[in-house]
């Protein structure tokens, strides 16, 4: 199966009350996950990685659930094809490997994202500081979680739903003062 996480972030003021959004569906347009969430303050490529973040944990939930449940809908992973579209250049070109991570906040951000590409749940891996990390667990041995894994840069004007999402948790972030 193919799953597409749309995810957005957003924040008013940059460093500035910010919030997050994902909407993932399968490949025919299925809605599976509609989330949005404040993440308190914020700079804009902080909360497009946190979105990236939330994306990918709840991509695991899913299939953690699946597997206890028996559900059809998410079982092997393995033969998962995850497709993450952003309006986020910057996220996309980093994640591919193509640009350079320069900034420490946004290394740490992505080395998580990429063990949960690559393990699933990193709450037992500890924590990391650079992409360096990723690639040397001491003795633990995992396969990766997804067949393929695909960053894609897509226009604003397609990721609105993510978009609307984002907007609402920084709303949520200035309700709640």
């Amino acid at each position: 199966m193919n799953l597409i996480c749309y995810i957005d972030g957003a924040s008013k003021g940059n460093p500035g009350p910010a919030g997050i959004g994902v909407f993932i569906t399968t490949e025919s347009g299925d809605e599976l996950i509609r989330m949005s969430k404040s993440i308190g303050i914020a700079t804009n490529n902080v909360a497009e990685y946190k979105a990236l973040i939330l994306a990918l944990e709840q991509v695991n939930k899913l299939i953690h659930l699946a597997d206890v449940t028996h559900l059809p809908v998410l079982t092997h992973p393995t033969e998962h094809n995850i497709e993450i579209r952003s309006d986020s250049e910057l996220l996309v070109k980093q994640m591919r490997g193509e640009y350079r991570l320069k900034n420490p906040t946004l290394a740490q951000l992505a080395a998580k994202a990429h063990k949960l590409l690559q393990f699933g749940d990193v709450a037992h891996l500890g924590d990391v500081t650079h992409l360096g990390d990723i690639t040397h667990l001491g003795d633990v041995t995992h396969p990766k979680i997804f067949r393929t894994v695909k960053f894609v840069h897509i226009l604003r004007k397609y990721n609105k739903i993510a978009d609307g999402l984002a907007n609402i948790g920084v709303s949520l972030e200035k309700s709640e003062k």
